[in-house]
């Protein structure tokens, strides 16, 4: 629950942590997070929430999930504050104990920064609680994981890989609330997310591709993900205005601002033409500011519909001006872009991408994609005023001049208009995508990668979405970009169109398998960034979810011996997806459980080792993985039944008794998810606990009387005397 809460919080999160920056000195570029009150506060916040979900008894975990929830968004920030208090105060009594962690900040400044935090912030939500969501997520970011006791915690990774939660001594990190301009919030608040249905028995063969209402996986964002959303232009802004004294500023903008505001009340007289153009030249470059450029200043001074009056000027050189000056505005938050909405700038803007200056054409396109990627609605706005076919008209015309600058912004603006959810009606996808498929012919890497972006946003939906793309003929492109560009910006968005299409129908499955997937993947899963390991290993999982032919062709690949040694030498988050290859594949046994072909499959994985690291993941702190490793495992031990029913011996017994499966059975028994204490019984029961097999040495022997145990062990005659001397027992 408080997973699914997380994305709003993010939204809003700039509003609280910028007015606090005004009033603290943190350093020009960067607030870090460390030894500052943002930990202190952070520490308690998420502390307490820990806290209620991890020592909140042994009731329900939904109860306790509940409880938490209830606690980090109290309305009443004062009732809030007496939570945390009370946390804090605890602390301070009992330590650190084995069910939970002591509290190493600053109390008194963690409780003086939560009641700064204003009531509201502009989104009107609460600012503790955006807080809260704010440092749940850097430290989400750090620890790279799904399980809510570490989102909440700051955490440490130790030399075999396995992340522990700890205060004070874990990962430091920094988060960049200065670029905020680049719409970095919201763009992290629409992360493309990918899901896949969880593996169990009893489910048929499509349940093991993709669950749409269960399980989601959150892929770490590229660098184009996480900055690019939005773009300001920042060409030729003059050396000696980057550091205007602030006062200064707003009194010249107040002047400049009289001029453009009179010349379009006027109804631009010719003589005033060279006054307002200077002026609103001027206005430009101090929007184009690298650092704190002021948007507001020039919305108050009531510039904004001024500027898209301007649009409409005969000369082309006042129409580029504005433009540029509305496409700076509209790169700022959301509110601000909103104000150029608001004033009808979208329709004008639409209308001059077919201006015969092509530098028109392309500050209008930079404009709109600023405003199309600032959220599904105002993409929506764009679509709907008629943008996509003068957008794709253009894109063709400049890409047969060779004007590459305009096409490369144009191709930008276009992704912008495929992203974000709900995606964009069919209607408008299927207008698209043959100017998408002839751009992945060009040879220019910028033009490659933002088509890539594109069509993974299309494809990033169901299986219509996906039989679009497929049917548009771009999986062969897309294998050739993949082949030809390693380890660039170009290859994650080509891969992630290809995972994404892997996880549709079989018949798209089939369609990315011919084209040759499974002999690029090797390259990838041995990638040193670890995002393109978890991706490749998603693909994978995706095909063993297949036909019998499909899961065949992993068997036979290389790749399988790749996958088990990602499951036990790699991140967490890559672990993870090699984990569901391996489900995958033993759950074509679980469905059909007298196929010896199936149980085959089993015996492969013993011999490529993986029982240890399969055995291993029951100990991570995510619940959904050991449901999915217990019920793998089943399947597995199920499979050596099947195989040693002939010899009465099931030859993965040992193995796993080797691997310390056992020991791991036992300790699930404690675990306080009920389902996984249900399934590590049923698995020591059925596999390790028959009747009538007991170790004859433990039988207790009776004799004269008296009782000894094991079957060589002499009885004790007369029985055993309580009155003799004791054994000291230390």
């Amino acid at each position: 629950m408080l997973q699914s809460d997380a994305s709003w919080g993010r939204m809003g999160a700039n509003t609280v942590i910028s007015s606090y920056y005004k009033t603290e000195a943190f350093g020009d570029a960067k607030i870090s997070i460390n030894g500052s009150p943002f930990q202190d506060a952070g520490m308690a916040i998420s502390g307490l929430v820990a806290d209620i979900i991890r020592s909140g008894g042994k009731g329900d975990k939904n109860t306790r999930d509940d409880r938490a929830h209830d606690v980090l968004f109290d309305p009443n920030k004062q009732s809030f504050l007496a939570h945390v208090r009370k946390y804090l105060e605890h602390k301070k009594k009992v330590g650190a104990n084995k069910m939970s962690i002591s509290y190493e900040g600053d109390p008194e400044r963690a409780l003086k920064f939560i009641e700064s935090l204003p009531e509201k912030d502009e989104k009107g939500n609460n600012g503790h609680r955006i807080w809260a969501m704010l440092y749940s997520l850097a430290i989400a970011k750090a620890a790279q994981s799904q399980s809510p006791v570490v989102v909440i915690r700051r955490c440490i990774k130790d030399p075999d890989g396995k992340y522990f939660p700890k205060y004070g001594l874990g990962q430091d990190f920094e988060m960049d609330f200065l670029e905020r301009r680049r719409n970095l919030d919201e763009t992290h608040a629409t992360m493309p997310m990918f899901e896949r249905k969880a593996v169990k028995a009893g489910l048929d063969k499509d349940d093991c591709r993709k669950n749409r209402n269960q399980q989601k996986v959150e892929l770490r964002k590229a660098k184009k993900e996480e900055g690019l959303m939005k773009r300001r232009n920042m060409a030729d802004v003059c050396v000696e205005i980057e550091a205007p004294v602030e006062v200064e500023v707003a009194s010249s903008i107040s002047q400049q601002a009289a001029i453009v505001l009179g010349f379009v009340q006027r109804n631009g007289p010719a003589e005033e033409f060279d006054d307002a153009f200077g002026a609103t030249k001027w206005l430009r470059k101090k929007l184009s500011l690298a650092r704190n450029p002021p948007i507001d200043d020039v919305i108050q001074a009531g510039l904004v519909p001024a500027f898209v009056t301007m649009l409409a000027h005969p000369e082309s050189t006042m129409q580029f001006e504005a433009a540029w000056c509305l496409t700076n505005i509209a790169s700022g938050t959301s509110k601000q872009c909103e104000v150029v909405v608001s004033h009808g700038g979208v329709p004008p803007l639409i209308g001059l991408l077919s201006s015969p200056s092509i530098d028109v054409c392309e500050q209008c396109v930079w404009a709109l994609g600023n405003i199309a990627g600032d959220c599904p609605a105002m993409r929506d706005l764009v679509l709907q005023n008629g943008a996509t076919d003068k957008l794709v008209k253009l894109i063709e015309a400049t890409a047969l001049m060779g004007q590459m600058g305009p096409l490369r912004n144009a191709v930008w603006a276009l992704s912008n208009l495929m992203r974000g959810k709900p995606q964009p009606s069919a209607a408008h996808v299927t207008s698209v995508l043959p100017t998408l498929a002839k751009l992945l012919l060009l040879h220019d890497e910028e033009v490659l990668m933002d088509t890539c972006w594109a069509l993974s946003y299309i494809s990033d939906g169901g299986d219509d979405r996906i039989d679009l793309v497929v049917h548009a003929g771009v999986v062969p492109a897309l294998m050739t970009v993949l082949r030809e560009k390693a380890e660039n910006k170009t290859r994650t968005p080509a891969l992630r169109t290809l995972c994404n299409i892997l996880t549709g129908s079989h018949m798209a499955t089939q369609v990315v398998i011919d084209a040759g997937i499974l002999e690029v993947l090797p390259e990838a899963i041995k990638s040193t960034k670890a995002q393109t390991r978890k991706e490749a290993c998603w693909a994978i999982s995706n095909v063993a979810a297949g036909t019998s032919d499909q899961v065949d062709l992993v068997m036979r690949s290389p790749l399988l011996a790749n996958v088990v040694d990602r499951l036990a030498n790699d991140d967490f988050e890559v672990r993870k997806e090699a984990a569901w290859v391996i489900a995958n594949i033993l759950h074509s046994f679980s469905s059909d459980p007298t196929n010896t072909h199936c149980a085959m499959r089993a015996s492969t994985l013993v011999q490529l080792g993986a029982i240890p690291p399969m055995v291993a993941m029951l100990s991570v702190n995510d619940a959904a993985m050991q449901k999915l490793m217990l019920e793998a495992l089943g399947s597995l031990l199920g499979a050596g039944e099947l195989l040693g029913a002939s010899k009465g011996v099931n030859p993965f017994l040992v193995p796993f008794d080797e691997a310390e499966g056992i020991d791991k059975l036992e300790t699930l028994q404690e675990h306080s998810n009920e389902e996984i204490y249900q399934k590590a019984i049923s698995l020591l029961e059925k596999y390790f606990g028959e009747e009538g097999d007991e170790d004859e040495n433990l039988l207790p022997n009776v004799a004269n009387g008296g009782f000894a145990f094991g079957g060589n062990a002499p009885a004790v005659v007369g029985g055993f005397n309580f009155g003799a001397s004791p054994i000291d027992v230390m």
